[in-house]
C-alpha cells in the first residue's frame, strides 16, 4: 500500500512523498502534522527547503484541494524554497497542481516536471550534503 510520508533526514531538507495521494481533506491533515512533526526538530528560526515528489498524486478533491493550499500557506513562513515534483501524464492533475502552488502565494514555491530542474533551483540554495540527499530522495522508486 502506498503512503504518503514527510522525513527530515540531511540538515534542514523537508523530504515529502505524496505515493498516496491526497484523496480527503483529511489525508492533507495527516500530512500537516507530519510537517509539524519535522518542522518541529529545527530550531525556530530555522527555514526548511521542501523537495516533494507529486509524481504518484492524481486529482484532488475540491475540499482536499482546498486543505493543500492551507498547508502550503501555514508553512510558507518557514519555507526558503519548495519543489513539487509532478509527473505530466495527468494534465488535468498538473492544472490543478499549478493552481494550489499559485495560490500558496509564495515566489520561492515552484512547480516542476524535471527532476534535474527540481534540483537545480532547490540546489542553489542547500549546502552540498542536502543536495546530494535531494538527488537521492528524488532518484528513489516512487512506485
Amino acid at each position: 500500500m502506498h503512503e504518503n510520508t514527510c522525513e527530515l533526514k540531511v540538515g534542514r531538507l523537508l523530504e515529502i512523498r505524496v505515493a498516496k495521494g491526497y484523496e480527503t481533506p483529511e489525508d492533507v491533515e495527516h500530512m500537516i502534522q507530519r510537517i509539524r512533526a519535522c518542522v518541529g526538530q529545527l530550531p525556530n528560526d530555522a527555514r526548511h527547503v521542501t523537495i516533494a515528489d507529486w509524481r504518484m498524486c492524481k486529482i484532488l478533491t475540491k475540499a482536499a484541494a482546498t486543505r493543500a493550499v492551507e498547508m502550503m500557506r501555514g508553512t510558507n513562513p518557514r519555507t526558503e524554497r519548495s519543489v513539487l515534483v509532478h509527473s505530466e501524464s495527468s494534465p488535468t492533475a498538473v492544472m490543478q497542481f499549478l493552481r494550489i502552488v499559485r495560490e500558496a502565494e509564495n515566489p520561492h514555491r515552484r512547480l516542476f516536471n524535471e527532476t534535474q530542474a527540481a534540483l537545480a533551483w532547490a540546489g542553489e540554495v542547500l549546502n552540498p550534503e542536502e543536495r546530494r540527499r535531494a538527488q537521492a530522495f528524488l532518484g528513489q522508486s516512487s512506485g
